[in-house]
């Protein structure tokens, strides 16, 4: 490690981070229980990456959640038409029967 570069170890996932003190960026870093540093590689390309999956997985959960409600809305209106041919059924065998 260089007088130009600060060695950090992040407190939540204990990975090493080594920062650039020129610049500010994130030269390299060392997964907790990694052996070699991924050197070269933008963080902040792998941040935007995973954002845009979870943008994704957001929208496919609405396009469901709408999928499925209108299953139920359709399923309710179902039952009800069930329950009314039930209904139409009971009161014609009363009426037969007196």
């Amino acid at each position: 490690m260089s007088d130009k570069e600060a060695k950090i170890e992040c407190p939540c996932c204990h990975s090493e981070l080594r920062v650039d003190l020129l610049t500010g960026k994130l030269s390299s870093w060392l997964r907790a229980g990694d052996s070699a540093p991924a050197h070269g590689a933008d963080p902040s390309q792998r941040w935007d990456a995973s954002a845009d999956r979870v943008k994704g997985r957001l929208a496919g959960n609405e396009d469901r959640l709408d999928r499925e409600l209108g299953k139920e809305r359709e399923r309710s209106q179902n039952l009800d038409d069930v329950f009314d041919a039930a209904k139409k059924r009971a009161t014609r065998r009363g009426d037969q029967s007196s």
